[in-house]
């Protein structure tokens, strides 16, 4: 909705600008509920784009009524200015042509939500939609499984370049000719299942997929489980998703034709410097290099929050004024609460990384999370034969359990080669609180 309607500059005097565009990742389970969750968030996003689809049918039918109407017309007007010409009224006769030529501009469709595109359609679609568009999929795997081919590789070159939200770009098609994308804004969000996303995870490690996709996605979020799940069947909050909806209605009403041109103030650039300073530190410190590139493109993130959350602060309290003027200023609340969403962020980084940089802590969160399934004492044999994914190769498995050991839920017990041979055995047994009844 923002779109290209406000941008920052995070330095005082650097022309470094950032487009608010974000792209954004939910990761769980098929019954983790990110699909309902997603619903409610993006309710009024729908919302408004079904208002926008309603002025375009009604644009299309005057369209179409005002067409017939210049057909139907044109013998009767063209008779009009022959008689004006007659009468030797030359410059009311040149007005009356023009107003008797209809005008076949077809009406345009203004978007904010897109689901499935090419990217030449894509391309037309950012033309007529200069403030951007959002492209929003339940199930992001379908997306990323067609541009990971080798086939698509252009196309992925093309999203890659919408992040920024600022680029320009240009293609020529034999069936489209020619066109030129001024601006290239294009938001992202959906959702996948964790064994779907760490394909991607490990093909950005391993360099076969290290183009920084994946880093681009720093809205991604992979919440743990919610093993205290509870029954709740309660009224909804109309009142704070009142206010929540009115949001969205104010930043869709922001003038597109005024840019806005946001800069910190002098307390809010000391914070957001201190913060961009430590986070390179951070980044540099001996961490895997797919991880240290995901958090060097945070700042720009952290800056778009801040905007964001200033325009939403502002629109809140009704501070039109400020919001009229062309150089405008986030404050101190706005760039501190961006930087708590920086440490939330890099939690999930971490997890979602972690996984892959090392398969087999991950794996022991596996195995400690189906401990019901195995019996009291078991082999690493038990485990192999459930089939779990990630569970397969003997060396993860046996150290996910040495992880295990280590932390004191397992009890490991060698036991020695018997009379009759064979080799020795060890046998785990779960610590006396994690044991089935």
């Amino acid at each position: 909705l923002l779109g290209r309607k406000a941008l920052i500059y995070p330095k005082q005097n650097d022309n470094w600008l950032v487009t608010p565009n974000l792209w954004g990742l939910i990761i769980g389970r098929p019954s983790a509920m990110k699909s309902p969750a997603m619903k409610a968030a993006l309710e009024p996003l729908y919302d408004i784009e079904d208002e926008l689809a309603k002025l375009y049918k009604n644009a299309v039918d005057d369209y179409s009524f005002e067409k017939e109407y210049s057909e139907a017309s044109r013998t009767t007007r063209f008779k009009a200015v022959r008689d004006l010409i007659k009468k030797g009224k030359e410059k009311e006769a040149k007005e009356a042509i023009r107003n008797a030529y209809f005008n076949e501009n077809y009406p345009t469709r203004k978007r904010i939500i897109i689901n499935d595109t090419s990217v030449e359609k894509l391309g037309e679609i950012l033309n007529e939609n200069q403030n951007g568009v959002i492209h929003i999929r339940d199930e992001l795997s379908g997306w990323i499984s067609k541009i990971s081919k080798e086939e698509y590789q252009q196309d992925r070159s093309f999203y890659i370049e919408c992040y920024d939200g600022n680029g320009k770009y240009t293609y020529d098609r034999i069936s489209r000719g020619h066109v030129h994308i001024e601006n290239l804004t294009l938001s992202l969000l959906g959702g996948i299942q964790p064994s779907r996303i760490k394909p991607v995870i490990r093909d950005a490690i391993s360099g076969t997929g290290n183009d920084g996709l994946i880093q681009r996605l720093q809205l991604a979020v992979w919440p743990h489980d919610n093993k205290n799940w509870q029954w709740i069947d309660k009224s909804p909050n109309l009142e704070a998703y009142n206010q929540y909806k009115a949001i969205f209605q104010k930043i869709f009403n922001l003038s597109s034709q005024k840019q806005l041109r946001f800069r910190f103030s002098e307390e809010a650039q000391k914070i957001y410097a201190e913060w961009m300073v430590n986070n390179h530190k951070n980044a540099n410190c001996d961490i895997h290099p797919a991880l240290e590139s995901h958090f060097l493109k945070m700042p720009k993130t952290i800056a778009t929050l801040a905007l964001i959350f200033e325009i939403i602060i502002k629109l809140s309290n009704d501070d039109i004024i400020q919001l009229n003027d062309i150089h405008c200023i986030v404050d101190i609340a706005a760039v501190r609460l961006a930087i708590k969403w920086a440490q939330y962020l890099k939690s999930h980084a971490y997890r979602i990384y972690g996984g892959i940089l090392n398969p087999c802590l991950e794996g022991a969160h596996m195995i400690l999370a189906r401990f019901d399934k195995l019996e009291n004492s078991f082999t690493l044999r038990d485990i192999q034969r459930k089939n779990w994914i990630g569970l397969s190769e003997g060396t993860i498995i046996q150290d996910s359990l040495n992880y295990l050991v280590d932390y004191g839920y397992l009890n490991a017990a060698d036991i020695p080669t018997t009379e009759s041979g064979g080799r020795p055995t060890t046998h785990y047994h779960k610590h006396s609180s994690m044991r089935k009844n």
